[in-house]
C-alpha cells in the first residue's frame, strides 16, 4: 500500500518537471504531495504501531523454528550415530518445511519493506534532480520557480527527517538484512551448541 502511495507521488513529482508539459497548477500540485508525503508518514507510523510488535514475535517465532529445526536435525544424525535419540526422519522433515515456509515468509516481507524503501529513495532522487534543473534564486527567477524550489526543498527536508521506514516494535528496521540477521543468529547458537558437543 505504501509503495503504491509513494509510486504515485513519483509520478506526480515527475509530472511538475516535465519539461515537454506545461502545467500551470505546479505549485498546488507540489502542495499536495507535500500534503500527501505527510500523511503517508504519518500512516506508516500508525502501521508501525499497529503491526511492529506482530512482526516482532513473528521474527521471534521464525527464529525459534529455525533452531528447533536444527536441533532436529542434529538429533537425527546422533540417531543415525547410533546414539538414542527419539527424533524420527518425518519430525525432521516437517519441521524444515514449516522453517522454509517461515522463512519465505520472511523473505516476502522484507522484500515488501524494501521496495517501500527504494521508492522513497527514489523520491529523494527525483526532488535531487528537480533543484539541479530549477534555476537559482535570483532576481529574474519567477515566482512560480521559486514557489517550485521553495518546495522541493521542504520536500526533501520531509524526506530527510520523516522517511517511512517499518520497524519491529522499535528494536531493529524491517528490511532485506532480516533474512541475514535471522540466520546469523541461528548460525551463531549452531557454533555454540556444536562446540559443547
Amino acid at each position: 500500500m505504501l509503495y503504491t502511495i509513494i509510486k504515485n507521488l513519483n509520478d506526480n513529482l515527475k509530472l511538475i518537471f516535465d519539461k515537454t508539459k506545461a502545467d500551470v497548477k505546479k505549485q498546488e500540485r507540489m502542495k499536495n504531495i507535500l500534503k500527501l508525503h505527510h500523511k503517508m508518514c504519518d500512516v506508516q507510523d500508525l502501521f508501525n504501531e499497529a503491526l511492529g510488535f506482530p512482526i516482532l514475535v513473528f521474527c521471534g517465532m521464525v527464529t525459534l523454528q529455525f533452531l528447533q529445526t536444527l536441533n532436529f536435525i542434529l538429533e537425527y544424525k546422533l540417531r543415525s550415530s547410533r546414539i538414542s535419540i527419539n527424533a524420527t526422519i518425518a519430525e525432521v522433515l516437517i519441521s524444515a518445511a514449516i522453517t522454509v515456509i517461515l522463512i519465505l515468509s520472511t523473505f516476502t516481507i522484507a522484500i515488501c519493506t524494501n521496495r517501500t524503501k527504494k521508492e522513497n529513495q527514489h523520491t529523494f532522487d527525483i526532488c535531487q534532480q528537480s533543484l539541479i534543473d530549477l534555476p537559482t534564486v535570483n532576481r529574474n527567477t519567477k515566482l512560480v520557480e521559486f514557489n517550485l524550489r521553495e518546495g522541493v526543498l521542504q520536500l526533501k527536508q520531509q524526506l530527510k527527517y520523516r522517511h517511512p521506514h517499518f520497524t519491529a516494535a522499535n528494536c531493529f528496521i524491517v528490511d532485506i538484512t532480516i533474512i541475514s540477521r535471522i540466520i546469523g543468529m541461528v548460525l551463531s547458537y549452531a557454533v555454540i551448541l556444536l562446540q559443547f558437543n
